[in-house]
């Protein structure tokens, strides 16, 4: 299925994004953008967001995926990224993705901080989403830092192979950061730190969009579902354990079936 690359905005702080036109048989009047979760998580996550997007644009809807100002193929240096310019290129790409593929109506699935993001973002776009896909969204900052800070230490102590190629491949080596500024080898200085840290339930509570939420079992502090995201949206419960950020699984894809089951379920998107 055809793949058009896109470059966004002006240089340099150029967004870099993908769009899949809806294929199958009857293309809906429906587009999907895909949010990305932080840093490790993000290339962990990589393959799975490859074939969502594959099997969605398959079952009539235009896909679009991007990288975050700062991330992956877009502008900036590693050490620009911040919450509030990444909320900005969430509603920015929605545009994107309307005008392009002529539809008014778009559901955002995002992951981990990706999915902090789009229920930040929503309240912004105009139009709103549909409705929001949210997988192990990060609902409380605080713990989420601290869930960073302790991989990141554990990779230090274990001379993490996983971390040393993250560091080769990061665009920060010129002026690298100290080891409290950064996870798993990528930037978190302490303005990106503050804005993670008041990421609470409180916005999910205020989001204008329908949220379907996708948990994953013996979720880490960071990202379970508080009792105010429960009254607010649909909560699908999976049995795969995700370990988003042990060192152990730093180099693994992460495809669970009955998470893509579910966004199919959410969206309508099955068979």
């Amino acid at each position: 299925m055809a793949v058009i690359p896109l470059r966004l905005g002006e240089p340099p702080r150029q967004l870099f994004a993908m769009l899949q036109p809806a294929g199958g048989a009857a293309p809906r009047q429906h587009g999907v953008l895909l949010c990305n979760p932080f840093g490790q998580e993000a290339i962990r996550a990589h393959r799975l967001v490859r074939v969502l997007g594959d099997r969605l644009a398959a079952a009539g809807f235009a896909v679009m995926r991007f990288d975050y100002y700062g991330t992956g193929d877009s502008g900036g240096d590693d050490t620009e990224g911040r919450l509030p310019r990444w909320i900005d290129d969430i509603v920015a790409v929605d545009a994107v993705l309307r005008s392009r593929s002529g539809i008014s109506r778009t559901t955002w699935i995002g992951i981990r901080l990706g999915a902090s993001l789009a229920v930040a973002a929503a309240a912004r776009a105009r139009p709103h989403p549909e409705r929001l896909i949210l997988w192990d969204p990060i609902t409380d900052g605080a713990a989420y830092l601290e869930e960073l800070a302790s991989a990141h230490a554990s990779s230090i102590r274990a001379g993490s192979a996983g971390l040393a190629t993250a560091r080769r491949h990061s665009r920060y080596r010129t002026h690298p950061p100290g080891p409290d500024d950064e996870a798993l080898g990528f930037p978190l200085g302490e303005s990106l730190r503050a804005d993670i840290r008041d990421i609470s339930a409180r916005s999910f509570a205020q989001c204008p969009s329908p949220m379907t939420v996708i948990s994953s079992a013996d979720a880490s502090p960071c990202c379970r579902v508080p009792t105010q995201v429960e009254r607010s949206a649909r909560v699908h419960r999976i049995a795969s354990e995700l370990e988003w950020v042990a060192i152990s699984q730093m180099r693994s894809a992460v495809v669970p079936s009955d998470a893509l089951q579910a966004v199919n379920d959410a969206l309508g998107a099955g068979p």
